[in-house]
């Protein structure tokens, strides 16, 4: 049962508001005034925090909030004002993130592990998003506080003089109020407008409210549109009026725009009729619901724009025409301001990423995006008009966060649906090597609260881990920082109080690095090769056993290719595409498969157990898929020529040859009684929840989101060759050959290859010859891999020394 959170109800409520720019100073004018308020500023910058204390020591030590229609004003005051998050945030029962939503990630990874668990952050506002941001970022945390977001800022607010005094310019009568858990909704409600009175807080029943509400995610792209489509370069003399200068043109954007949404709504609603999406209406019934007062002239949606008073002589962004100043060469569009870059990424194209999953059309949304992408210099719809462009993994789309089906962006939105970390995890990792998959593995187990150390053979690719605090930067489909235990490359120390070694390595870098480890290995562990290739448990085991046969009870699982696809820019920064499902493991021997995999799933939801150590060496699909796309793109490979290598290098025919080399793998499967999965039913299975599909390779291939950035090896000799033929497909055929089977397809690529590269490898292949059961006949090989035993011995073969 999971625990309730209980929000602090103290007489002194000690609050920090995190920020230095217009909101951080109407908070700290308002909520600094408040007798019951302990009120902290944490300033992003330590430039802000000094210029703050300065302004704030030049008026008494207070922050002047200037009430203009309430024509009063407020005497706010903090306690400290501080650019260190270890100062203020301990402490804190309630976080306010008065900054851009472009600043949320930032933010919640600096206060991370600093939360006091029962503490409520609140973003102000929250923008689309907002809470799978918060659950990314937070990673572990999550379970701990409470994550709350405000439709709207509480007042329209603008500084006067930094650090001294800002102007309040309207209060909003009521804001929405969005909770995760779900269950606090209403106590954090109550507690918001106990803060902020008197603006009242009401409870919203879900953050997908918030996300598709239009407010500033379709006013303000659609200002930019409406003002300065058809600029004709000239500059202003003067910047235009926002909202009181609003043009026929803008109010028909913003009327297509809310269209648009209620037409996603609409579609939600259909699908999902429980769901309570209440509060998103149209804009006016928006605008009059929080700024009736202020409106003097209700009657249309442009004229409670332009004739609200709080909106009185604000202006559309502007920069310095040609890089002079506005007296000598007036003023041009900012294209660059929040009004595009905050609410297009945060806003409007996670508002186009929740339409996508409903297959609802938005011919106003994507206008408006195509038009704003361009001045941004970015891509979220692709050239083909697709919503997969190369730039939507920096928006707050549900995309971006590994959602891609309607089912699962509904269960974002239930009370009880963040991730099942688990920070007091008792299963302790060490994670070895410093490529691709190491720092991905590394950084997923410690973002969900696994204790977890990290080594590589060379010390030197640590570094960048080790500066960055022994923390991993995820982006992709996970989102977040990872804190390891310890990062080294001193096997003893991290091998001591681990469970599980999971070597995330090449296949030739197996029992090198089981010599280095081999003294500190107990009976008690567990071994996973993260990938193995074929044989990789087979190879290890039999190295174990010559060198030390007390291991005998060690656990060496393998998993049948890697868990991730994903690309690291060094060790302490990795981008996840994608998370594999039903991805198989199996463990030598296969009689303990259920005892390692009970193990293991808590851990990777996501895994799949396999038959044996032979279901999993079949099922790496890589050591046909690399070697043929490889073989048939040679030529541009060997130019140096750039292409997608699993797009552009899988053409009709490729995707032909793969389907038959494919269908001999199968037929080996089946002669050693494992069901075995087409390549097409692996590729559309494990890439189900990034929206792979397809009837055939070719579009199975071309429509998996996962391989659009995927390019071709550097060189022709690559891992792809070096790894995949000695330690892959090679030993498949000569165990094929072993059983009395005929592999012709397979055969062809494998001869191919020896002559383009004039190697054989023969003194490399992983064979089951060279691993010492070259005699074993069908039964007798599946005898081995259930028990760790040939039939006629009570203890495992051992292998020549030269294979081991």
């Amino acid at each position: 049962m999971t625990e309730q959170i209980q929000v602090q109800t103290t007489i002194l409520f000690k609050v920090v508001v995190v920020g230095g720019g217009n909101a951080a100073h109407a908070a700290l004018a308002v909520l600094g005034s408040q007798p019951n308020v302990e009120l902290s500023i944490l300033a992003n910058y330590a430039d802000d925090a000094e210029r703050i204390n300065k302004g704030l020591e030049s008026n008494g030590g207070a922050m002047t909030g200037k009430d203009i229609l309430g024509a009063r004003e407020l005497k706010g005051r903090a306690r400290l004002v501080t650019n260190k998050a270890a100062d203020v945030i301990p402490e804190a029962d309630l976080i306010f993130l008065a900054v851009p939503a472009f600043g949320h990630r930032a933010c919640l990874v600096s206060i991370a592990g600093l939360l006091k668990k029962g503490a409520i952050v609140v973003a102000m506002p929250a923008q689309s998003g907002f809470n799978w941001e918060a659950i990314s970022s937070l990673g572990p945390a999550a379970n701990n506080v409470i994550i709350a977001g405000l439709t709207t800022l509480p007042w329209a607010c603008r500084i006067l003089n930094y650090g001294v005094s800002v102007e309040i310019r309207g209060w909003k009568q009521r804001v929405g109020c969005a909770v995760h858990p779900a269950r606090d909704t209403e106590r954090v409600a109550e507690r918001l407008s106990s803060l902020l009175s008197p603006v009242l807080v009401e409870p919203i029943p879900s953050f997908l409210a918030i996300t598709m509400t239009p407010l500033n995610q379709v006013v303000h792209p659609a200002i930019m549109y409406g003002s300065f489509n058809n600029w004709d370069g000239s500059p202003y003399k003067t910047a235009p009026l926002c909202y009181e200068g609003m043009s026929d043109v803008t109010a028909k954007c913003i009327s297509d725009l809310t269209y648009d949404v209620l037409e996603i709504k609409a579609a939600l609603q259909k699908e999902y009729p429980t769901l309570d999406l209440s509060m998103i209406v149209d804009l006016k019934t928006t605008l009059l619901a929080t700024y009736t007062p202020e409106i003097v002239d209700k009657s249309t949606l442009q004229s409670c724009f332009s004739t609200n008073k709080a909106y009185t002589g604000l202006t559309v962004p502007m920069a310095v025409f040609g890089g002079g100043t506005p007296h000598e060469g007036g003023l041009q569009p900012d294209f660059q301001c929040r009004f595009l870059s905050e609410d297009i990424p945060y806003g409007l194209a996670v508002m186009k990423g929740v339409g996508e999953l409903l297959d609802v059309k938005t011919p106003a949304m994507d206008k408006i995006l195509l038009w704003g992408q361009k001045k941004l210099n970015k891509e979220y719809i692709a050239e083909d008009g697709s919503f997969t462009g190369k730039d939507l993994r920096e928006t707050r789309a549900p995309q971006a966060f590994g959602i891609h089906t309607k089912r699962a962006l509904v269960q974002s939105a239930k009370p009880e649906s963040l991730p099942k970390f688990n920070p007091h995890q008792k299963t302790k990792f060490l994670v070895v090597g410093a490529g691709n998959l190491g720092p991905a593995t590394a950084g997923y187990l410690a973002l969900h609260g696994y204790d977890v150390n990290f080594g590589n053979r060379t010390v030197s690719k640590l570094q960048p881990v080790i500066d960055n605090g022994n923390c991993i930067e995820i982006r992709g489909v996970v989102n977040g920082v990872g804190r390891l235990n310890k990062v080294s490359g001193n096997w003893e120390e991290l091998m001591q109080d681990r469970d599980v070694i999971m070597l995330c390595l090449p296949a030739n870098g197996h029992v090198p690095m089981l010599k280095q480890i081999l003294p500190y290995l107990k009976s008690t562990h567990h071994v996973i090769l993260h990938v193995s290739q074929v044989f990789g448990s087979i190879q290890c085991h039999q190295f174990l056993m010559k060198e030390r046969p007390e291991l005998r009870g060690i656990l060496i699982t393998e998993a049948e290719c890697s868990m991730f696809t994903c690309r690291a820019t060094d060790s302490s920064d990795t981008e996840i595409f994608a998370i594999k499902q039903d991805l198989g493991v199996a463990t030598l021997p296969s009689d303990r498969n259920a005892e390692a995999f009970d193990q293991l799933k808590p851990v990777f939801p996501f895994l799949a157990q396999r038959k044996n150590v032979l279901h999993t060496a079949l099922c790496d699909y890589q050591f046909m898929v690399h070697p043929v796309v490889v073989m048939f793109n040679a030529g541009p490979i060997e130019r140096g020529q750039a292409f997608l290598f699993y797009i552009d290098g899988v053409t009709q025919h490729v995707a032909s040859v793969l389907a038959k080399v494919d269908a001999e793998r199968c037929m080996i499967s089946n002669y050693l009684d494992i069901k075995p999965m087409t390549l097409l039913e692996y590729i559309v299975g494990v890439y189900s929840d990034v929206g792979c599909k397809g009837d055939n390779l070719y579009d199975a291939f071309h429509s998996n989101p996962a391989y659009k950035t995927l390019y071709q090896p550097k060189e022709l000799y690559s891992r792809y060759i070096w790894e995949d033929l000695p330690n892959g497909l090679l030993p498949v055929i000569e165990m094929a050959h072993q059983l009395g089977l005929k592999t012709p397809v397979l055969d062809c690529v494998a001869e191919m290859t020896k002559i383009c590269y004039d190697n054989d490898w023969k003194d490399e292949v992983r064979s089951l010859a060279r691993l010492g059961l070259g005699d074993l006949n069908r039964e007798q090989l599946l005898h081995y891999v259930a028990t760790g035993e040939t039939p006629d011995q009570s203890k495992p073969q051992t292998a020549p020394d030269s294979i081991v």
